[in-house]
């Protein structure tokens, strides 16, 4: 190898060295710049999550029923009578709640045959499920003695 190429193979390794420090520097300095975080919260100063416990998932489904919620069992109680109270046949309704999932237990009036229990059991089943998603629902109808 004759000394001009070695002189210019140092220069570019001495030039591909100094751009590598170049870019580490401006990368290290850029680092230290300012962060728009809110530091005045409790958590350390970032705005990540709330300190609920789950690392902020109850906030991002308000609607669950494992959380402190506007919506309670009882006015879910009063939603599902609003929803059977048009259905004929129904002589009471009892709800009990168990987490997500919700069992009614309806009492249909004894003049009905047992493929009109069934009938109304299913759509009782279908409308409260539709209109209480955030609920595993379990329909029982039973003769009123």
């Amino acid at each position: 190898m004759s000394n001009h190429s070695l002189n210019k193979f140092r220069n570019l390794r001495y030039t591909a060295a100094a751009a590598v420090i170049v870019f580490a520097a401006s990368f290290a300095i850029g680092g230290c710049g300012s962060s728009n975080y809110n530091r005045s919260n409790i958590n350390g100063g970032y705005d990540a999550y709330n300190q609920d416990g789950y690392l902020g998932y109850s906030n991002s489904n308000p609607s669950l029923p494992n959380r402190q919620q506007t919506r309670s069992y009882g006015s879910d109680s009063t939603f599902v009578h609003q929803v059977l109270r048009p259905m004929k046949g129904i002589d009471n309704v009892r709800l009990l709640y168990n987490g997500d999932r919700l069992d009614v237990h309806l009492k249909v009036n004894k003049g009905l045959s047992d493929r009109q229990i069934r009938k109304l059991r299913m759509d009782a089943q279908s409308k409260i499920q539709f209109n209480m998603p955030r609920y595993e629902v379990h329909v029982l109808a039973e003769r009123s003695k």
